[in-house]
């Protein structure tokens, strides 16, 4: 496991470092609409619109299939929408007091009825993640299961996150940091429906040489994911060579 003294953040900032902005990259801009046009494809947003003899949709599943839909040139998706898991991170901070174990951290069975889906020993796994003399634990909370514990308010998860890991580890009560993270996605369930949403886009690929379709959720939801297939989608535009996928039914993720 890696990553960087400021956390993941820093990998698309380097790649962002080497282009020009507003030119050959732009910052909050989003894409309202794509079309197939002679000789490539046009992304349309609210100010502007770009045409290209590539496309690269290197978006969240649903993110891409909310756009493809729409696009009256290519064959339809088996399915528009699929079914996601949010989870909401509670960040807690201690001191050397406490008794984490050494270790990445832990995934909890659904038979254990615990509060929490796992946590990551953050700053076991990277040095350098808490200030020196603490540590730090980020908590899962929710997914496909139990949906209604990301409507509690900050102070019940911060509460009800300590109370179920403190049964599992000695933790200094009160924390002496706590920070609840809302991210606004969720992580796609690769279940029933996406083989074939598999071979859906296989089929495309094939048939639009200069359409590529990747991203997150589609063969997994790992940076090592990403970068897989982002080198399939590079190698393909400058080879034109398409690869054979495998379809495989995947389980819930949490």
């Amino acid at each position: 496991m890696t990553s960087f003294r400021a956390g993941m953040g820093r990998l698309p900032q380097g790649l962002a470092n080497t282009l020009e902005a507003n030119r050959e990259i732009m910052y909050r801009t989003s894409v309202k609409k794509i079309s197939q046009v002679e000789g490539g494809w046009q992304v349309a947003t609210e100010q502007n619109s770009f045409s290209g003899r590539h496309l690269v949709l290197a978006l969240p599943v649903n993110a891409s299939l909310s756009l493809l839909t729409e696009v009256e040139t290519l064959k339809p998706p088996p399915m528009d929408h699929l079914a996601e898991a949010r989870i909401t991170t509670v960040a807690l901070g201690f001191t050397e007091e406490a008794n984490i174990p050494f270790g990445f951290g832990y995934l909890a069975p659904e038979s254990e009825q615990r509060f929490t889906l796992g946590a990551l020993f953050s700053s076991h796994m990277f040095p350098g993640r808490a200030p020196a003399g603490h540590q730090l634990l980020e908590a899962l909370v929710g997914g496909r299961r139990h949906p209604q514990r990301l409507e509690m308010n900050d102070d019940e998860l911060i509460h009800e996150v300590y109370r179920d890991l403190a049964q599992l580890m000695d933790l200094p009560k009160p924390p002496s940091f706590a920070r609840v993270l809302r991210p606004p996605g969720g992580i796609p369930q690769l279940e029933s429906g996406y083989p074939a949403l598999l071979s859906w886009r296989r089929d495309l690929h094939a048939d639009q040489s200069n359409l590529h379709v990747c991203g997150f959720g589609w063969k997994g939801i790992g940076i090592n994911d990403m970068t897989k297939e982002a080198w399939v989608a590079a190698k393909r535009i400058l080879t034109d060579h398409v690869e054979q996928e495998r379809t495989e039914l995947k389980g819930i993720y949490f």
